[in-house]
């Protein structure tokens, strides 16, 4: 998705970054969906989607942290 966003194809690359989120939820690996959800918010940020783009970057903060919970110390 990220590089389908780099050429400007900008729907190519939200279709892909929708089906990387969805493998990495169900795969229950919050470091991909992390990764996921921020290039989302970098997408909705150049397509000038900002609340859009803020939801994308909590929902990537929510995911790090659901990591660490996970995390044994």
């Amino acid at each position: 998705g990220k590089i389908e966003r780099t050429r400007g194809r900008m729907t190519e690359a939200g279709a892909l970054l929708e089906r990387a989120l969805a493998l990495a939820t169900g795969a229950g690996l919050p470091a991909a969906v992390a990764r996921a959800q921020t290039y989302r918010g970098e997408l909705f940020e150049a397509q000038r989607r900002f609340d859009d783009a803020l939801v994308a970057y909590e929902a990537a903060i929510e995911a790090v942290e659901a990591q660490r919970r996970q995390t044994p110390d």
